[in-house]
């Protein structure tokens, strides 16, 4: 079963000047013709995994497919590299003011809509009105609505994000698509929110949409409004390819040449390679699975040593490797590589020796000889709840539980419902000692304020706010200053500094015990390359550049 596309001069050389009386020899030839650019032209077909019905503004942070086409065909003031570092894109430069509160973006000249009509800074203005407009608490709508005042333009090319506070994020979230309003500005902002971008898809990104074929393929061509050179391709193909079976013969013959695959299809063209070359490789998804404890006094994680002698008992990377069958990816930071800002911690071997003289030394002893630690006459027996419908999370925990209780812990798994049994465990009275849950849909920017600084901790009695993410209940002046210090250095090297402190903080005072990332995994024609030199396929950005990328020559 194979995969079908239905995609039914020259001018006088000068004459030398001679006296008169000197005989001229007058040659007339064509100018050479220019040599041909061999990068220039081909199709890049590209799996897709499901058809994309449509396209709303917001379903790029929930579907990774979508968001791919979505930045092909639209471009945000700035564009994330392949380590998600912010870099130019319809903004030629930004500044920001000697306070941090404004930041200024400079558009680059005569820029165009793939319509042709101009793009000026109205349009960045209307897009993140309506972004700001819109009641969804997405990390990005987060930030906007906690931080950013007001949106000017000054100018034609100038946009001024005025903040509350200082936002080195902002710089990731801009790369946000920009909407055209001359398309869309009739649309109440609330109705936009829903709004099918593939039923008016003028754009400003490197291609524009070409045909359409609902169920089939999304055909793009190069845009010829783009600001940049123009791209080497002369088309992106994304081809609605959802069997397994279907992908891994249509690489193998190379009718896609690039494709994320299930993890079966990449571990048969491993073991039984086509014969074709091809390019392979693997990355976090934007998710993680973690252990949560619960800090809060009276609670037995309250206490660091425990949390310590936890890590200690533990052999996460058995762990990982048993329950996801060797597929996850062992974590001990919420910052995932290949962001720009994730560190390589030392890895730490489990020891339940030192686990049991640490007890020890906090006053935990099996007085009565069962097996469990007790002090002050109280067991040392907690409840980890985990969902069950998560297998994966269910094995993990439960080969946890052995592990601990070889040093005196005694873990209760308790299978639950998320709706009727979890979630109630992330309000309060946060009636919970171990959670293992899953974060999704992690955002770019590695800023980690909802999910850790002490403001987001449940204020007690009369506190009503919404959407406190610290759930765990973790404090620390140390971590406060570091997450703070993170929003503040709009400067990426001095932020990478802040976010190395921060995640040894995490990995001393331990607030989750990181589990795994899930691998996402690519398949490409080796023939792909970039003038910028190899594609680096081991990132969720790893279109960021494509307008560079063509076929080498077989």
């Amino acid at each position: 079963m194979g995969l079908t596309l239905l995609l039914v001069a020259g001018c006088a050389a000068p004459t030398a000047v001679q006296p008169d009386d000197t005989p001229t020899l007058t040659v007339s030839l064509p100018s050479p013709s220019p040599t041909p650019d061999l990068r220039v032209g081909g199709r890049l077909n590209v799996r897709l995994s499901h058809d994309l019905e449509r396209l709303t503004p917001l379903l790029l942070a929930e579907d990774a497919e979508a968001g791919r086409v979505v930045h092909l065909l639209y471009a945000g003031l700035t564009r994330l590299d392949d380590h998600l570092l912010p870099r130019p894109d319809l903004a030629e430069q930004w500044r920001v003011s000697p306070d941090g509160l404004e930041v200024t973006f400079t558009l680059r000249p005569n820029l165009r809509w793939s319509d042709g009509m101009p793009l000026t800074a109205e349009d960045v203005r209307f897009t993140w009105d309506a972004l700001r407009s819109w009641e969804v608490r997405l990390g990005l709508q987060a930030d906007l609505h906690d931080y950013v005042a007001a949106v000017t333009v000054p100018l034609s090319d100038t946009v001024v994000f005025i903040l509350n506070r200082r936002l080195a994020g902002l710089l990731a979230d801009v790369s946000f698509p920009i909407l055209p309003r001359h398309i869309w500005g009739d649309l109440p902002l609330q109705v936009l929110q829903e709004a099918d971008l593939l039923a008016a898809p003028v754009g400003s990104g490197p291609f524009r949409l070409k045909e359409r074929w609902p169920g089939h393929a999304l055909v793009l061509e190069r845009n010829p409004y783009y600001y940049g050179p123009s791209p080497f391709l002369d088309q992106v193909a994304f081809l609605v390819a959802p069997n397994p079976q279907v992908t891994e013969i249509a690489l193998r013959q190379g009718d896609l040449h690039l494709a994320q695959v299930p993890s079966e299809v990449y571990r048969l063209l491993q073991e039984h390679p086509a014969q074709r070359t091809l390019l392979m490789a693997r990355y976090p998804a934007p998710q993680y699975t973690f252990l949560a404890f619960n800090l809060r006094d009276g609670r037995p994680f309250a206490d660091p040593a425990l949390r310590r002698v936890w890590a200690l008992a533990v052999d996460r990377e058995a762990v990982v490797r048993e329950a996801t069958g060797g597929e996850g990816i062992p974590l001990r930071s919420p910052i995932l590589p290949p962001n720009w800002a994730y560190v390589e911690l030392p890895l730490r071997s489990p020891d339940p020796e030192q686990a049991r003289s640490i007890l020890a030394e906090a006053g935990w002893s099996d007085g009565d000889g069962d097996g469990i630690v007790e002090k002050n006459g109280r067991p040392l027996v907690v409840r980890l709840y985990v969902r069950a419908d998560a297998p994966e999370r269910l094995q993990a925990c439960r080969q946890m539980a052995e592990q601990v209780r070889t040093v005196g812990i005694a873990v209760e798994v308790v299978p639950a419902d998320f709706r009727s049994v979890i979630a109630a465990k992330l309000r309060p009275p946060y009636d919970f000692d171990l959670l293992c849950m899953q974060w999704r849909n992690l955002g770019p920017d590695p800023d980690l304020f909802y999910l850790f600084h002490s403001s987001q901790v449940w204020r007690e009695e009369g506190d009503m706010r919404e959407n406190l993410y610290n759930f765990v209940g973790y404090r620390s002046e140390e971590a406060d200053h570091l997450l703070l210090a993170g929003r503040d250095a709009y400067e990426p090297e001095k932020r990478r500094e802040i976010y190395r402190e921060l995640q040894e903080v995490l990995e001393r005072d331990l607030p989750y015990y990181f589990l795994w990332g899930d691998p996402l995994y690519l398949v490409a024609d080796a023939r792909l390359t970039s003038a910028d030199g190899p594609i680096n396929l081991a990132t969720p950005n790893f279109f960021w550049n494509i307008e560079r990328w063509y076929f080498q020559p077989e």
